[in-house]
């Protein structure tokens, strides 16, 4: 998936995009708490004053034209009340009630209750309530016209007050509402774009130290083990840069001690291989000489001549395969290469050990490669001796031509290999069955032949083949070391 993620979108989904969307979230989450109560607080206040001052127009208004009508009340007088409450407040609408009279300048009966009603009528006080929409807030007063001795005269008077008026002179309440909300969301868009400065800035002070990291570890990665993080600071990621060294500073020193200790084991068994050498070259001479003696010798002596020859015939076998695995362990072996033909290279190996009858296949001539003759030698006689030895003939051989490489395949006609062997089978003294305290070989012959085949830049598989038998592939290149990514 990442490699089909454009960088800054990956940048995007990473830590930064992580801590720019968390200073963000803060920043836009607290801006827009604090715009909203102040829009709150600022409308209530506001719309309170609004209310004031309708109240009290209304009853100056009242006040004034008290004493000056005549008792009982008739229409003319609902519309002298109706017209004084207007000339002090013309953007409104104006209800006047008397009982059974009522004049009304449009709109107000319907938004009068029942309840105001009850209350203007019955109590004597004035009352009011908010109608309409949110954004554009109305003003019902209900108020009783009291005479001069602030007796009851049974009129009500209903007024209902717009908030938003067209006359530029009047108090314009929404749209005062609306400049606040224009002016917070103003302040916080602002804030957001201060906030995602303030977040890329912390983000990239938090991710320098990171990107260190990284580097370090992409240094030691490679084997670079000497590679440290320069600690500034005293916070967390000064702490965490200190544990970073300390955990490499360990690293390089176990390394260094393991390539000390692995150095010595292959010193040591270089040069017991190469001590054993001398004295396992006589033994080997006299059990050949006790071989030849062996019709003349008795019988307990002839069992015991024969057990000598052959173990001393493994033991140098074994010092062999340890000086050659040495050779490999200490990068000191080489290759002498030439172009041959593969098939007779591979034939003569078989001839050599007398393995011709046991073996069948195809080995077509004419495929061509630079190789190490003595090397190739190695590898046929480990893999076809290892399937001769688990499998039983007839070994099947097969060689062709795959691109630029030659592929050549062993297949036994044994039970195969386990599951829990395969991934094994090339490590040396590797014992698939542990019962075993020892095994013909030298443990070591599928491993040589894996190193070889690698020298040359090719390599070897092992599997399974239906209904029976293991299968191990050789891959050479046709020329000598070809680009690692080339192999097959």
């Amino acid at each position: 998936m990442k490699r089909w993620v454009p960088d800054w979108l990956r940048g995007m989904l990473g830590l930064r995009g992580r801590l720019i969307a968390a200073f963000l979230l803060i920043a836009v989450g607290g801006t827009a708490t604090i715009a909203l109560v102040n829009y709150s607080r600022t409308k209530d206040t506001l719309l309170q004053q609004a209310q004031n001052n309708a109240v009290r127009t209304v009853r100056q208004q009242l006040n004034q034209v008290a004493g000056t009508i005549a008792y009982p009340p008739n229409e003319d007088t609902l519309l002298t009340i109706q017209e004084a409450v207007l000339s002090g407040a013309p953007n409104t609408q104006v209800m006047v009630v008397y009982k059974d009279l009522k004049v009304d300048s449009g709109g107000v009966n319907e938004q009068v209750t029942g309840d105001m009603r009850q209350a203007v009528g019955g109590g004597g006080f004035a009352y009011f309530q908010r109608v309409g929409t949110s954004t554009v807030p109305r003003l019902v007063i209900g108020m009783p016209l009291q005479s001069d001795d602030y007796q009851s005269t049974g009129i009500e008077v209903y007024t209902l007050h717009s908030l938003r008026v067209g006359d530029q002179r009047s108090e314009n309440v929404a749209g005062t509402i609306e400049g606040v909300a224009s002016t917070s969301l103003q302040t916080a868009l602002i804030t957001t774009l201060i906030a995602a400065l303030l977040a890329l800035l912390a983000a990239q002070g938090v991710l320098r130290p990171v990107r260190a990291m990284r580097q370090v570890a992409n240094e030691l990665a490679d084997g670079d083990l000497s590679a440290r993080m320069q600690v500034r600071g005293s916070d967390e990621l000064a702490d965490l840069s200190r544990t970073v060294n300390e955990m490499a500073e360990t690293l390089e020193y176990n390394v260094e001690h393991l390539r000390r200790m692995e150095a010595g084991a292959r010193r040591f068994a270089a040069d017991v291989s190469h001590e054993l050498r001398t004295p396992l070259a006589a033994m080997v001479a006299v059990t050949e000489i006790l071989e030849t003696d062996d019709p003349r010798l008795p019988p307990e002596t002839q069992a015991s001549a024969q057990l000598v020859a052959r173990e001393t015939k493994n033991m140098a076998r074994l010092v062999e395969d340890l000086m050659e695995i040495s050779r490999f362990d200490a990068g000191s072996a080489a290759l002498r290469l030439e172009e041959c033909d593969v098939a007779q290279a591979i034939k003569g190996a078989l001839g050599v050990r007398g393995w011709q009858q046991q073996v069948v296949g195809s080995l077509p001539a004419g495929v061509i490669a630079q190789i190490d003759r003595r090397r190739l030698d190695v590898i046929v006689a480990n893999l076809v001796g290892n399937a001769l030895k688990h499998g039983g003939s007839p070994v099947h051989l097969d060689l062709r031509v795959v691109g630029r490489y030659l592929e050549f395949a062993v297949t036994d006609n044994g039970p195969g290999m386990s599951e829990e062997v395969l991934p094994h089978v090339f490590d040396r003294f590797y014992k698939a069955d542990t019962a075993r305290t020892r095994s013909v070989g030298s443990g070591l012959g599928l491993a040589i032949a894996l190193e070889n085949a690698m020298l040359h830049g090719g390599r070897i598989t092992a599997n399974n083949v239906q209904p029976n038998g293991a299968r191990f592939v050789l891959y050479l290149p046709l020329q000598a070391r070809p680009p690692k990514e080339e192999r097959p």
